[in-house]
C-alpha cells in the first residue's frame, strides 16, 4: 500500500504538540513498517523534521509550499496537494492537522484525518474575540468537512472524539481514538547548569510549557500563585516556557496587578534539546488549561519525574490518570491551594514521581502508529476490522486500576 501523509502544515517552533504528533507518528511507523511505502510530504521550512528517516520504504516530497505563509500553503493543500496524491498513485492519504482537501474525495482517494480537538468551537463559545472571527469560522468549517468527507477520522482522546461527534454530528464508529505517544529520548548528556543559566532560569521553580494562548488559562495561574507564594512563603519562581499566544496580553496584565514579576519568568521557546533539562529541574509542573485534546507536556513531564498539576478538565484526567494532582482550572483559590499542598511536601511529590513515570509509560509511539496503521488499513479496505475499533489500551481505566 502506498501511503501519503501531508505534513506542510507543520510549522517547526510554532505548532507544538501537532508538530510532536507528527513527528512521532511517522517515525513510529517506520520503527514498525518495513512494507508499505510512504511519501511524506514536506516543506522546505520544515524538511528538517523529517531528516532523520533512513527506511527505504520512506520518501521525501518537497511540495511548494511555504509553510509559515498560511495563504499559500491553504492553497496548495487544497489545489495541487489532491493531484500530487494522484500522480504518486497514493492507496491513501492521511492527514494530521484537522482539515483534507476539498477535491480529494473527487479522486476517490480513501482518506484519514486526525482531529485533535475542535478549540475553534470552544473559543467561540467561552472566549470569543480571542481569535479572528474568519479565522475561526475557517477552522471550524474545514474540520466539520474533513470529518464527514474522509473515510475515517482518528482522534487523540475520548474527550476529543466526543467533541467531534458533538460539532460535525458524524456516528461515533466512524472515529478510531489513538493516543499520542511520548517517549523520545532522555538529552542526559547536556549540563543541566549550563541550560538553565542560557534561559535565566533559577531554582526552585515552577514550570509551565506551551503557548500563552488564552486557553491555556496562564494569566489566572500567575494569580493565584501570586497568592499562594505569600500565604505558604513559597521561594519558588514559575517559569514560563513557549511562544507567545493570543493570550500573552492578558497574562502580561494579570503579572502586573498581582505583583509578580519578580518572581515570573517568560524564557520564550526552549529549544528541542533543553526542553528536558527545563523540566526535570523544575519541582513542579503545572498545565491549568480550559482545553486541551491531548496534553504533551503532562506526559512529557511525568516521564521525567516531575510532579504534574494539572486541570481537572477536557482530555487532562485521560492523560493523567491517577499520577497527576489535580485542580479546578476556573478557580483561583482552588489552584492556589494545591500549589502550596504539593510544594510544601515533598514525600507527596516523591509519591507523584513514581506514578508518573508507570503512567507515563503507557503512551508509546509504536503503539500509536501500529493502531493508526490498522485504521489506515480499514480505510483502504485491506482488513475487515469492525469500525470505530477503540485504542487496545483504556489509559484512564488501566490507570485507575494500578
Amino acid at each position: 500500500m502506498r501511503i501519503l501523509i501531508d505534513t506542510t502544515s507543520m510549522m517547526p517552533r510554532v505548532n507544538g504538540g501537532g508538530e510532536s504528533y507528527a513527528r512521532g507518528l511517522v517515525s513510529g511507523l517506520e520503527q514498525i513498517d518495513q512494507e508499505n511505502i510512504y511519501g511524506i510530504v514536506v516543506s522546505r521550512q520544515n524538511r528538517e523534521m523529517f531528516d532523520h528517516l533512513r527506511a527505504p520504504n520512506f520518501t521525501l516530497l518537497e511540495a511548494q509550499a511555504d509553510t509559515f505563509r498560511r495563504r499559500r500553503r491553504f492553497l496548495y493543500q487544497q489545489l495541487r496537494l489532491p493531484f500530487l496524491a494522484a500522480w504518486w498513485h497514493a492507496d491513501l492519504a492521511l492527514f494530521p492537522a484537522n482539515m483534507i482537501p476539498l477535491m480529494l474525495p473527487l479522486l476517490r482517494i480513501p482518506s484519514i484525518v486526525t482531529i485533535h480537538d475542535f478549540s475553534p468551537a470552544f473559543y467561540r463559545d467561552e472566549l470569543p474575540g480571542y481569535i479572528p472571527e474568519w479565522e475561526n469560522w475557517v477552522r471550524r468549517i474545514m474540520a466539520t468537512y474533513a470529518a464527514r468527507h474522509a473515510t475515517k477520522v482518528i482522534t487523540v482522546s475520548d474527550f476529543s472524539r466526543r467533541e467531534v461527534v458533538l460539532h460535525t454530528g458524524i456516528e461515533s464508529r466512524k472515529i478510531t481514538v489513538v493516543y499520542s505517544g511520548c517517549d523520545g529520548g532522555d538529552d542526559t548528556e547536556i549540563d543541566d547548569s549550563q541550560v538553565l543559566e542560557k534561559y535565566g532560569i533559577r531554582k526552585p521553580y515552577v514550570v509551565l510549557v506551551g503557548s500563552t494562548n488564552k486557553h491555556k488559562n496562564t494569566d489566572l495561574f500567575v494569580e493565584a500563585f501570586a497568592h499562594a507564594k505569600r500565604k505558604y512563603s513559597l521561594p519558588h519562581t514559575v517559569v514560563l516556557a513557549g511562544i507567545k499566544g493570543n493570550g500573552h496580553p492578558d497574562l502580561m496584565e494579570a503579572t502586573e496587578s498581582a505583583k509578580a514579576g519578580g518572581f515570573v519568568s517568560f524564557v520564550g521557546y526552549v529549544e528541542a534539546e533543553h526542553l528536558s533539562s527545563v523540566y526535570r529541574n523544575a519541582d513542579l509542573f503545572a498545565m491549568p488549561s480550559l482545553y486541551e485534546g491531548f496534553g504533551f507536556p503532562v506526559v512529557e513531564a511525568m516521564r521525567l519525574g516531575v510532579p504534574a498539576l494539572i486541570s481537572r478538565t477536557a482530555s487532562l484526567p485521560e492523560v493523567g490518570g491517577d499520577a497527576a494532582w489535580y485542580m479546578d482550572p476556573r478557580d483561583a483559590a482552588s489552584i492556589s491551594s494545591e500549589i502550596g499542598t504539593l510544594l510544601t511536601s515533598p514525600q507527596l511529590r516523591e509519591e507523584m514521581r513514581t506514578r508518573g513515570h508507570i503512567q507515563a509509560a503507557k503512551f508509546r509511539w509504536k503503539q500509536a502508529a501500529a493502531e493508526t496503521l490498522e485504521v489506515c488499513q480499514r480505510a483502504a479496505g485491506r482488513r475487515s476490522t469492525a469500525d470505530g475499533a477503540q485504542p487496545s489500551v483504556s489509559v484512564t481505566q488501566e490507570s485507575q486500576e494500578e
